[in-house]
């Protein structure tokens, strides 16, 4: 129950991220929301992960998580 839980959670995010950057899109520059949104993403990442797990990420975890993709 609790995996359709965070499914639902996540469906829900992600669909109102886009449709909300879709909408500031619209009167601001796209380079703009989308650097907005990074940095926004990030700052929850980082105030969210000290609640997720007591042990901090290790050096390669953190490096193949930041890994950019083709």
């Amino acid at each position: 129950m609790l995996a359709v839980l965070l499914a639902l959670g996540a469906a829900v995010s992600f669909g109102g991220s886009d449709y909300a950057a879709g909408l500031a899109a619209r009167q601001a520059d796209v380079v703009r929301v989308t650097a907005t949104a990074e940095v926004i993403t990030a700052l929850l990442i980082v105030a969210v992960v000290p609640f997720a797990s007591r042990q901090a990420p290790s050096a390669p975890a953190v490096a193949w998580g930041s890994r950019s993709r083709p």
